[in-house]
């Protein structure tokens, strides 16, 4: 191979990598809004690991408890901005023992109806 054929190819690698890093952010940034819509801020209990709020009128910030007492907040007015080392462990933390919780706690407690429960069933599908 030569020099020319390699870096075309690291570059196509980048841009697919950049591409799926895009989409990953854009997901993450959907399931706020639409975590938003079936819970209002200051409704989930700490031990959940998670939180919900709103700013700037029309922005959402999730936030996940990482340890003790260290948490990592994810807003949608700036997901292109945010770590992609934090979008990953956002969807870290939905996989695991805090995932559960919340999705837990949601389906006890949230404001879901029918369209949102099946979106909700196949998150869990997924997750769990």
């Amino acid at each position: 191979m030569s020099i020319i054929s390699d870096a075309a190819r690291i570059i196509r690698a980048g841009e697919e990598y950049s591409q799926s890093n895009k989409k990953l952010r854009e997901a993450v940034k959907d399931f706020i809004i639409w975590f938003h819509c079936v819970v209002r801020p200051g409704d989930l209990p700490e031990e959940t690991c998670w939180q919900i709020s709103t700013y700037g009128g029309d922005h959402v910030e999730m936030a996940f408890k990482v340890d003790t007492d260290d948490w990592r907040r994810i807003h949608t007015a700036n997901t292109s901005n945010c770590p992609m080392e934090w979008i990953y462990a956002f969807c870290t933390a939905l996989t695991d023992a805090r995932g559960r919780k919340l999705l837990t706690w949601l389906e006890e407690h949230g404001r879901i109806n029918e369209q949102w429960r099946a979106e909700l069933s196949q998150i869990k599908g997924k997750v769990v």
